[in-house]
């Protein structure tokens, strides 16, 4: 149900009358529903208009509270100047209108605009998911050839410690130098394992 009109309300409070004259809220709820079919109202919208009344003296919306709402012309103003230019900051765009940053930020969340990170990746063609497939076993006969060798270069270390002179790296991640990290990051695990035998193989 849409918002009653002030004409709309004062016919409400003339449909309660006055002195002994007067009608309860049921009863004009009743009246004002048989005389307006599209604007069904319920008894409290009756009692919120006569207190509105009663404590105002009319029956006007009262001015709301907080922050004044963004004027329709600077909420477009911020979506074209994100249509414009894609690359300019929320901070920027708050700046040149004269609002926070939040309040662009609010726009833009609001009408569905996200923010975004280029981010560059190999072309996919269209055998890349059989050629994906056909490099899996070599990377898997690989390993099974590493890691038995190893083993047999460092005999002295303990199976489920990694010597400090392995450089452990996540796919796509840069080295990990941290204890915590090498503990993490293991020959077993889904990583990609890079082996730098610096010492033994320059000395």
């Amino acid at each position: 149900m849409d918002k009653l009109t002030e004409t709309q309300r004062i016919e409400t409070l003339m449909m309660i009358g006055y002195g002994d004259r007067k009608r309860t809220e049921i009863e004009v709820r009743d009246l004002f529903n048989n005389t307006h079919p599209d604007y069904q109202i319920h008894r409290s919208t009756v009692g919120r208009i006569l207190q509105k009344y009663r404590f105002s003296g009319h029956v006007k919306d009262l001015p709301r509270t907080g922050r004044p709402p963004v004027p329709d012309d600077v909420q477009l103003t911020v979506l074209l100047t994100v249509a414009v230019n894609p690359h300019v900051s929320t901070r920027q765009v708050g700046l040149d209108l004269h609002i926070s940053h939040m309040t662009a930020h609010r726009i833009l969340k609001r009408e569905k605009y996200h923010p975004y990170k280029l981010r560059l990746i190999h072309e996919l063609a269209e055998d890349d998911f059989d050629r994906r497939n056909l490099n899996g076993p070599g990377y898997l006969e690989l390993l099974e050839d590493l890691v038995p060798a190893l083993v047999e270069f460092y005999p002295d270390e303990e199976p489920d410690e990694i010597s400090p002179e392995i450089w452990c790296q996540h796919d796509g991640a840069p080295p990990h130098y941290a204890g915590m990290d090498i503990q993490q990051v293991t020959i077993a695990s889904r990583v990609a394992v890079v082996i730098r035998v610096h010492s033994k193989t320059t000395a």
